[in-house]
């Protein structure tokens, strides 16, 4: 996979905001014109190929949500946070905590929603840790991931500060974020729920076991 320069990124979108098509925007910075619809595919346009890819998109969105209406319980809350989890988590013995970790505000604020709702949690055990950029407002960063994890500033750890690499991230890149839950027999369950959905044995549920 090639990587893009994020320089290069606000370039084709500055051309867009202008008014250029994806042609002459790949023409002009000699990148492929698939890599700039999708770099630019949420600034506005009036052109028809614009409007006709903006309603297929909402189309299919709304689609899939309409047909896909669940509940939220508690016990769909601990299969999904597993699932997440046994994806994007720290995993024992190389750590006795819940640690997820992830660059997607949405999906770390879906997560901490899961286990706040599928398990009974003593909200002092939080701990965050963040990396940023040495070009990122440290406080900014802070107060933003505090307010969405609800999850206060005093118990954020020293963040870990990087040089950005220059190359192309998501849109209001917030940085990395760690949220962890210091509770090793709560990551022994978590484990054990995933461990039973491959096993198909969804029903059943692990006991917890202590460290």
């Amino acid at each position: 996979m090639k990587f893009h320069s994020s320089d290069l990124a606000e370039a084709a979108r500055d051309l867009r905001k202008s008014g250029s098509s994806f042609v002459k925007i790949a023409e002009k910075l000699r990148i492929n014109e698939k890599v700039v619809a999708r770099w630019c595919y949420d600034v506005p346009s009036q052109s028809k190929s614009h409007l006709r890819a903006k309603q297929r998109r909402e189309k299919l969105t709304n689609e899939a949500v309409a047909g896909n209406q669940f509940e939220i319980t508690p016990s769909t809350a601990r299969i999904l946070a597993a699932t997440i989890y046994w994806a994007e988590g720290g995993k024992y013995p190389q750590t006795s905590a819940v640690s997820f970790c992830n660059s997607d505000p949405e999906l770390v604020l879906f997560f901490a929603r899961l286990i706040r709702i599928g398990f009974n949690l003593d909200e002092s055990k939080f701990r965050v840790h963040l990396q940023i950029h040495s070009n990122q407002n440290q406080q900014e960063t802070f107060t933003f991931w505090s307010k969405l994890l609800d999850v206060p500033e005093n118990r954020f750890w020293k963040p870990t500060i990087t040089s950005p690499t220059n190359r192309m991230k998501r849109l209001d890149y917030k940085g990395t974020c760690t949220l962890r839950y210091h509770d090793c027999d709560l990551l022994l369950i978590i484990t054990g729920i995933y461990k039973n959905l491959t096993n198909g044995k969804v029903a059943e549920w692990p006991k917890a076991a202590h460290c």
